[in-house]
C-alpha cells in the first residue's frame, strides 16, 4: 500500500507558514496512524522543516519518496537527503543537479509528466475553432500562460507583426487565466483594442480543444526560470498533432530543432521570426516534426509508460 501526498495549488491566498504546518502534522498522523508500505510526497515545499522531517524519521521507518519537478524543489538539502530512501525527478538535468548536493545517483529515478492521450489527441481544426469562436479561416499561432514579460509574450507580438507582412491572414490567440505582471496585462489590453487579428480566449477549460484550433504553438520563454523542466502544454500540443515553436530557454530536452519542433534562440524576436516562417512554409518539414512528435509522446510520456516506471521504482525501493 503506497500513502501519495500532494498540496492542492487550487487556492494561491493558502500558501502560509501555517498551512503548511497544518499538511505537515496531516501527514505524520496519517502515516504514523496506518499501515503503509511507501510514502510518497509530491513536494518539498513548506514539508521540509526539520520538526517535520525529524517526526517522519521517526514514525515511519518504511521506503519515502519525494518527487522535485524544478529547482525551486531542491532548496536546502542536509536532513532531507538522509529522510528519503529515493527521489523521482522529471529530467537527467535535474537529477545530475541533485547529485552534485550529495544524493546518489541510485536513489534518483527519472520519470516525466504523464499525459493522458484519450484527452490530448488529434481532433478537427474547424470543430476546434468552432467550439472556441474563432472564425475557421486564417491561420493561428497560439500562446497559452501566464502574462508575464519573462514568458516571452512582448517578443510573440513583435514577431507575428512582423510577419503579417509575407502571411496575412496570420492571427494570434492568447489563452491566460489573467494572472501576470500589470504592467503588461494592461498594455495587451490597449493592443488587444486596436487590433481585430489578436484574440484572448482566457483561461482555458479544455486546453486540447485550443491546441488543435492552432496551426502552431509557441512557447518564447525568455529564461529557463519561467518553465519546468518539461513544460507540460508542450507534450499536450506535440500529443494533439500540433507543430512546437520554443525557444532555446524552455525547449530542453524535449524539443530537438527540425526534428519534432521547432527551436529558436531566446530573446531574439527575428530568431522567432524566421523560425515560424520556416514552419508556415515547409510543409513537408513540419509535417515530419509532428509525425516525430507524436511518437516521442507515446514513447515516453503515455499513462501506460510512465505508471510501469512508478511501479518499478516502488518495487526497488521494497526490496532494498
Amino acid at each position: 500500500m503506497v500513502y501519495q501526498y500532494l498540496l492542492s495549488r487550487q487556492k494561491r491566498f493558502q500558501f502560509t507558514p501555517s498551512y503548511y504546518m497544518k499538511f505537515g502534522n496531516q501527514v505524520a498522523r496519517r502515516v504514523s496512524g496506518e499501515d503503509f508500505d511507501i510514502l510518497h510526497l509530491h513536494s518539498l515545499k513548506g514539508l521540509s522543516s526539520v520538526p517535520f522531517l525529524l517526526r517522519i524519521q521517526r514514525k515511519f521507518k518504511k521506503p519515502k519518496v519525494v518527487s522535485c519537478y524544478s529547482d525551486r524543489d531542491l532548496g536546502v538539502f542536509g536532513l532531507r537527503n538522509q529522510c528519503f530512501s529515493a527521489f523521482t525527478v522529471p529530467t537527467r538535468g535535474l537529477k545530475d543537479r541533485l547529485v552534485r548536493r550529495g544524493v546518489r545517483s541510485d536513489r534518483i529515478h527519472i520519470i516525466p509528466p504523464c499525459l493522458d492521450l484519450q484527452r490530448f489527441r488529434t481532433y478537427d481544426k474547424s470543430h476546434a475553432r468552432k467550439m472556441l469562436g474563432l472564425p475557421e479561416t486564417g491561420r493561428y499561432l497560439g500562446f497559452a500562460g501566464h502574462l508575464k514579460v519573462g514568458r516571452g509574450i512582448l517578443d510573440l507580438l513583435r514577431a507575428h507583426a512582423s510577419l503579417k507582412q509575407k502571411f496575412p491572414d496570420l492571427r494570434l490567440v492568447l489563452a491566460s487565466s489573467g494572472y501576470g505582471d500589470s504592467m503588461l496585462i494592461s498594455e495587451l489590453k490597449k493592443i488587444l483594442v486596436c487590433r481585430d487579428d489578436i484574440q484572448e480566449l482566457g483561461q482555458l477549460t479544455d486546453p486540447a480543444l485550443f491546441y488543435n484550433a492552432v496551426d502552431a504553438y509557441v512557447l518564447p520563454t525568455r529564461s529557463s526560470k519561467f518553465v519546468l523542466p518539461i513544460p507540460l502544454t508542450i507534450i499536450e500540443a506535440m500529443a494533439c498533432g500540433t507543430p512546437v515553436v520554443c525557444s532555446d530557454a524552455s525547449s530542453s530536452p524535449v524539443i530537438k530543432d527540425r526534428e519534432n519542433g521547432f527551436v529558436f534562440e531566446s530573446r531574439n524576436v527575428q530568431s522567432l521570426v524566421d523560425c515560424i516562417g520556416m514552419l508556415l512554409r515547409e510543409r513537408w518539414l513540419t509535417d515530419e516534426c509532428v509525425g516525430r512528435a507524436g511518437r516521442v509522446v507515446k514513447e515516453n510520456y503515455s499513462k501506460a509508460v510512465i505508471v510501469n516506471r512508478i511501479v518499478e521504482m516502488y518495487e526497488n525501493e521494497l526490496s532494498r
